[in-house]
């Protein structure tokens, strides 16, 4: 999008944008606010001080290891593997201009990172639903229950970022950015590879819609589809091969992942559901029977999305979510389902068409991400 096209989207749907970001500055105010009330009104499990609330902006969690591989590298600890490099690197990169501060870096990776997506979000998905739908899909992604990770020291929003950036170029028929970015998004998070998955089946049925079956276009399929996934290898490739220099073992993160009680990936997803959903029985509590409800909404709103949307945007979104299942761990399964854009898409539709719906809808997410904003200083089992 260049220079003039950008004023004039900006001008088109300036109302629209508007209520976003309206929408995005009250709920990071109350996302600090309902922080300051948890840390001081509730028993304090974790190890931040009090008196300095900010701490917990990267200290939360995964937070203060991307700061000590920033500052560190790898070689610190093994379990750190497990995190791809792109967020560190970035933080890295960026606290020359904070003078050393990796903590002001990482919040303006993040919070930067976030801004510009909400933006690009809304561009992409207006291509193809109302500048009404648009906007309350965007909102619905804002005050998602755990979208507070959006604000702290996690890659969620550089990810977002690099995904975004990646869907418009495929749009655009820029496969060479696409693949790029979706290369990026992998080393953000392994789950851009959903990214790709969503690409290959795209081309895929536009092959076969065309109908025309022939040799010339068997092959040129397969050219341009080996063309963007040596991109994106050749990205990816670049955090294999330094995992073989220092460890020895391309796939150290395997390794590294059941530090953080995450198995190497088992396709049949199936007992693990059942079992989260059993869970919820043996330990009632609003964190067990939440990690089994979000993932299972998310997906079926992602697939409710495929009507309106591309259909590599819902097949990501819905890969994007079942990979963190085939790890069976429960670790984070409040916020990964996040990031399946697919379904804000749906919820944006349904909330333009059915009062009701929007009502209700926002009314338990915006519930739910204050709780989860609140109880963020305890330990997650505690109240979450």
């Amino acid at each position: 999008m260049n220079g003039n096209k950008l004023i004039s989207f900006i001008k088109n749907n300036a109302r629209e944008l508007s209520i976003i970001f309206i929408v995005f500055i009250i709920s990071r105010i109350l996302f600090i606010i309902s922080l300051y009330i948890g840390l001081y009104h509730l028993p304090n499990k974790g190890t931040y001080d009090i008196n300095n609330i900010l701490e917990i902006f990267y200290k939360w969690n995964d937070a203060s290891g991307y700061i000590d591989i920033a500052k560190n590298g790898y070689s610190v600890n093994f379990a750190y593997y497990a995190f791809a490099p792109l967020y560190p690197l970035s933080i890295k990169f960026f606290s020359f201009i904070f003078l050393g501060s990796y903590e002001f870096a990482g919040f303006f990776v993040t919070n930067i990172s976030f801004i510009i997506f909400i933006i690009l979000f809304y561009y992409y998905i207006s291509f193809y639903i109302s500048k009404e739908a648009s906007m309350y899909a965007v909102i619905a992604l804002i005050i998602y229950p755990a979208s507070n990770y959006n604000t702290i020291l996690y890659t969620e929003s550089l990810f977002f970022l690099n995904v975004i950036i990646s869907l418009i170029a495929y749009r655009n028929k820029d496969y060479m950015v696409s693949a790029l970015f979706c290369g990026l998004s992998t080393l953000t998070r392994i789950t851009g590879l959903a990214l790709l998955v969503g690409y290959g089946i795209d081309m895929l049925i536009t092959y076969i819609k065309t109908k025309n079956f022939s040799i010339k276009s068997a092959l040129i399929l397969l050219k341009d589809g080996l063309s963007f996934l040596a991109i994106v290898l050749a990205v990816y490739g670049m955090w294999l091969v330094f995992m073989y220099a220092k460890e020895g073992n391309p796939f150290y993160f395997f390794e590294s992942q059941k530090v953080w009680s995450r198995e190497t990936p088992n396709p049949f997803i199936i007992p693990f559901v059942i079992k989260l959903f059993i869970s919820i029985f043996q330990y009632p509590a609003l964190r067990t029977f939440l990690e089994f409800l979000l993932p299972m909404v998310m997906i079926i709103f992602s697939i409710l999305s495929i009507k309106k949307m591309p259909i590599c945007f819902t097949v990501y979104s819905i890969f994007t979510i079942i990979m963190p299942l085939t790890t069976s761990s429960t670790w984070s399964l409040t916020r990964l389902p996040m990031v399946a854009l697919a379904s804000y898409t749906f919820i944006g539709i349904k909330s333009e068409k059915n009062k009701v719906f929007k009502i209700i809808y926002f009314l338990i997410s915006f519930t739910l991400y204050m709780i989860f904003s609140g109880t963020m200083g305890q330990l997650r089992g505690t109240y979450i």
